[in-house]
Order: C-alpha cells, then sequence, then structure tokens
C-alpha cells in the first residue's frame, strides 16, 4: 500500500460468527481513513456493513469478491447499498476446450 502512496491507518480483526463489530468500528473511525476496506466472508461483512450504519459512519465499504455472496446482500440489507467489490475476470485464458462449446465468451 504505502508503495502506491496510501495510508493505512488502522487494522481490526473479527472472528467468524461476530455479531458486534462496533468496537473496532469506532476505533478504526478514529483514525478518519478514507474508506473502510475488509476481507472477509458475507455474514461476518454483512454484521460490519449493519455496524458502520449504526454507529453513523459514512464512509465507504470496499472489500472482496465475497460482498457479492447472497448472504452479504440478503444480510446487511440497506446498509451495503454502495458497498464495492474487486472481482477477478479472466478473460481468455480460463476456457477450455472442454467448457469453451457452453460459454458465453466467444472468439
Amino acid at each position: 500500500m504505502a508503495s502506491s502512496g496510501i495510508r493505512l491507518t488502522g487494522v481490526e480483526r473479527f472472528a467468524i460468527g461476530s455479531a458486534d463489530t462496533r468496537a473496532a468500528l469506532e476505533r478504526l473511525r478514529a483514525a478518519r481513513p478514507a474508506a473502510l476496506l475488509v476481507w472477509g466472508i458475507g455474514p461476518e461483512l454483512a454484521v460490519i456493513a449493519r455496524d458502520r450504519v449504526r454507529i453513523g459512519w459514512n464512509v465507504p465499504l470496499l472489500g472482496g469478491w465475497t460482498v457479492g455472496m447472497a448472504n452479504f446482500i440478503d444480510g446487511a440489507g440497506p446498509a451495503g447499498e454502495g458497498a464495492l467489490m474487486t472481482q477477478t475476470f479472466i478473460q481468455e485464458g480460463g476456457l477450455s476446450v472442454k467448457n469453451a462449446s457452453s460459454s458465453p465468451v466467444r472468439k
């Protein structure tokens, strides 16, 4: 991150099955970051999204592909609106002869 000119303002961890992340979010908010980058799985990310709204923290929520999981979308509800995620896309290298005929990507 530093080599890209991005300053990390804090790191918090949460356990799988966490039901309340407000204390960790409050500590992060105190550092005044420009965004909240979270790596985890859907249910816990939903808790973080809801808790972010509960504490009134209006900062962009960024995450990995798991932000697109149904258990994040359903669990976060309106608190997940606007969350951004990364997504891997393999244009051609991922196609094999076996699955190329059924793939929507054609040459």
